[in-house]
């Protein structure tokens, strides 16, 4: 009786195991050879088998496309996240001040930070980490209201992103977040969405302080605005029209 009950699951595994090989197979190679052959082929279901499109997990596909774009976006324009860092002068030593992120403007070296990143004090020294390694850079001008500022570093061809105003971004769109790690010298991302607006206010809970001057970049890869991370880590968004190219180039002859 064992026997025969061992012989009788045997035999229902293999029916199973031959099935499931027949049905990739005829899946893959069988179903996309008939489909271009008339009259199959002018069936809409085996048309989409034919192009490789997912029926059934149509919506998995989708996160998987959009993960994919949101990688695409962030190496493209990892490059226009730079390290800001200030350091007070004293006759013994270097102290650092403040650490964060910062944005590029244009491509001859005008950076954007948040404002808070720069302590109003006489004897600092400013520093920005670009194509890997830290740079002097210049105080250009501080916008106190918008609570940015902008410096200034000796160096060309550098990449600037495009930038695109907020108010064109509707409530749960998804936002990529880019900021400077101090650890290993490279961007850091976290991903949101906007949550309301106006004004914006942005899904990230905390981010560490070195986030601050930090970019929003939305789903096409533009620019719609920077962060700057408060005392109790919440975020503080800076919406792009704050610092318009006409503004920040009028300061650079200065």
């Amino acid at each position: 009786m064992a026997k025969k009950i061992i012989l009788f699951l045997v035999k229902v595994g293999m029916i199973f195991l031959i099935g499931a090989v027949g049905g990739i197979w005829g899946e893959q190679y069988l179903l996309p050879y008939l489909s271009s052959y008339y009259p199959l082929d002018h069936i809409s279901w085996l048309k989409k088998i034919d192009f490789g499109t997912t029926i059934i997990n149509q919506t998995k596909k989708e996160f998987i496309v959009q993960d994919q774009a949101i990688s695409e976006i962030i190496n493209n324009v990892s490059p226009s996240i730079v390290g800001l860092r200030t350091i007070e002068l004293t006759k013994n030593r270097q102290n650092i001040l403040t650490e964060g992120s910062g944005l590029v403007s244009t491509s001859d070296g005008l950076i954007i930070t948040s404002n808070n990143l720069l302590p109003n004090l006489k004897k600092i020294s400013i520093e920005v980490f670009v194509n890997g390694k830290w740079m002097p850079a210049n105080l250009i001008k501080r916008l106190p209201n918008e609570q940015i500022a902008v410096v200034k570093i000796d160096q060309d061809d550098l990449f600037t992103p495009g930038w695109e105003d907020v108010n064109q971004t509707i409530i749960g769109e998804k936002v990529i977040l880019l900021g400077f790690n101090y650890e290993n010298k490279k961007v850091v991302v976290d991903v949101g969405l906007i949550k309301s607006q106006p004004p914006i206010t942005l899904s990230f809970k905390q981010e560490p302080g070195t986030m601050t001057g930090g970019a929003v970049f939305n789903l096409s890869g533009k620019v719609i605005g920077l962060i700057s991370v408060q005392a109790d880590k919440t975020i503080q968004f800076i919406p792009a029209r704050y610092f318009n190219e006409n503004d920040i180039q009028q300061d650079k002859s200065e």
